[in-house]
């Protein structure tokens, strides 16, 4: 049995390179039931998202096209922006609570707090990895 996909449709208004371009997606109703619907629709100014996908197919700027993405890339995704950071905030917390069982309430949050910051660096290193990888959508057909 295949992977499950997540698919959208958007426009192609760029090409990046021969295997890349750049996909205008509008939020889909999927997207309304989402937990997160609202810091993507922060983030990307409103409605409408631009994402940079593969492309096997070679299209055209211009072509409606469907994109699709696996489920567990997205999972992926999720833990890293929501969970590691949260989870680096407790074990810098335990850090100093081990290595200095006796210290302050100050010493103990800066600690979650640079544990916070070790998270957010590390998934900032990280991140440059996904895009020259395979955790990009692939353009899978042109959109009818």
């Amino acid at each position: 049995m295949g992977e499950a996909m997540l698919e959208e449709t958007g426009l192609v208004v760029e090409r990046i390179s021969s295997d890349r371009v750049k996909i205008k997606v509008v939020r889909s109703s999927a997207c309304e039931s989402c937990a997160s619907a609202a810091a993507c629709q922060a983030l990307s100014g409103g409605n409408e998202m631009r994402v940079e996908a593969h492309d096997k197919l070679e299209v055209n700027v211009g072509q409606q096209v469907v994109i699709a993405l696996p489920e567990k890339t997205l999972l992926w995704a999720s833990f890293l922006i929501y969970i590691l950071p949260l989870m680096s905030l407790f074990i810098g917390i335990g850090f100093v609570k081990w290595l200095l069982p006796h210290a302050s309430q100050a010493l103990i949050i800066a600690g979650g707090l640079g544990g916070l910051a070790l998270g957010f660096f590390g998934i900032h290193y990280y991140s440059r990895r996904l895009k020259t990888s395979e955790y990009l959508p692939v353009v899978v057909r042109t959109a009818e």
